[in-house]
């Protein structure tokens, strides 16, 4: 039996602070392997009026034990990066971090919901980014900088999928096409990394098409991208969210597949149960009860470690050995589900 471990709580509102008194939750992480150091940014909150979300950064230096992981350290006591741009100014949230080499320079592409307005057909998709190694050195001014929002309207849970090859995709979840709303793949312009002449060709979007489909009863209202993949030697392992919808409520889960070296868009494996739902007070019992949302993760030693938001409200770490993980995945091709 796959046996995932909970590593608790790592980072809680804090009510002595000014941006950190309601809700700290719903990280982009990034893992720093050369210095084994974690990178994790929370969205925050700290008043429900204005309810106007920012983005925290924290670090956790693995080097000395994986138990620090449980007690990262606040780098900045005020934003890295929040609404600065009419297109965001009611809130910077969800953020997913990816890293990507263009024009000769390592940068951090951060993605997030751009709230325009309290109106739920305003939400976009945002992108900032700023130098790796600014971030990798803890430089204390570092900010992130926005770079602008994507064309589509409604859209989010959205990330850059960088293929080993350089090959880039974007990742997103458009709302209002299908009953279920699914994952979706558009094309960019320039389609490998290597070929981008500045960061704007980000944003030159092309072709969108389904992804991955909502298919179990535990995804019975939605699916939506989580953490950036991760390349393993079987292929590309992504964590997603998924919704269950009962009548009075819904239920968020974490569930996991796998994509091809050579065709990434090509699903080869899919757990039909989730691998993370609901079960410990803190992912049951919050501001918004029963969420688990995941949006960050990284391999480390034998582990796959998963950063997620529980409840709207915190940071929790889990981690599964990634040799049984691929094992459980082995036994549920995709050609074997129906």
């Amino acid at each position: 039996m796959l046996r995932v471990e909970r590593l608790g709580v790592i980072i809680k509102p804090n009510y002595e602070t000014l941006f950190e008194r309601l809700q700290t939750f719903n990280p982009g992480v990034y893992y720093d392997e050369r210095r084994d150091v974690v990178h994790i940014f929370p969205r925050v909150q700290c008043s429900y009026s204005p309810y106007t979300a920012k983005i925290m950064w924290y670090v956790a230096d693995l080097s000395n034990g994986v138990e620090n992981l449980k007690k990262p350290k606040r780098v900045k006591d005020y934003p890295i990066f929040g609404p600065s741009e009419v297109y965001h100014w009611a809130g910077t949230e969800d953020p997913r971090v990816v890293k990507a080499r263009i024009t000769n320079d390592d940068y951090l592409i951060m993605t997030y919901t751009a709230v325009e307005t309290f109106h739920p057909l305003r939400h976009r998709v945002g992108v900032a980014y700023v130098k790796a190694e600014d971030i990798e050195s803890l430089k204390p001014s570092v900010a992130f900088s926005p770079l602008g929002v994507t064309e589509y309207i409604n859209d989010k849970d959205a990330f850059y999928f960088i293929t080993k090859d350089g090959q880039v995709y974007y990742i997103h979840r458009p709302a209002g096409v299908f009953a279920r709303a699914c994952m979706w793949v558009s094309e960019l312009e320039k389609s490998k990394i290597h070929d981008m002449e500045s960061l704007k060709d980000l944003l030159k979007m092309k072709d969108p098409k389904v992804f991955v489909k909502a298919r179990f009863w535990w995804e019975n209202d939605k699916i939506g991208a989580g953490a950036p993949p991760l390349a393993t030697d079987s292929g590309y392992l992504w964590i997603y969210h998924g919704v269950q919808y009962f009548g009075v409520g819904r239920i968020y889960r974490a569930g996991v597949f796998l994509t091809d070296l050579r065709e990434p868009l090509k699903v080869i494996a899919r757990l039909p149960k989730p691998l993370l739902e609901p079960k410990e007070p803190y992912e049951k019992w919050l501001d918004v009860p029963y969420v688990i949302f995941p949006t960050g993760a990284f391999i480390r030693d034998d582990f796959l470690y998963i950063i997620y938001g529980a409840c709207d409200t915190v940071v929790v770490a889990a981690r599964v050995r990634l040799d049984e993980l691929l094992s459980e995945l082995d036994k549920h091709h995709e050609e074997d589900i129906s």
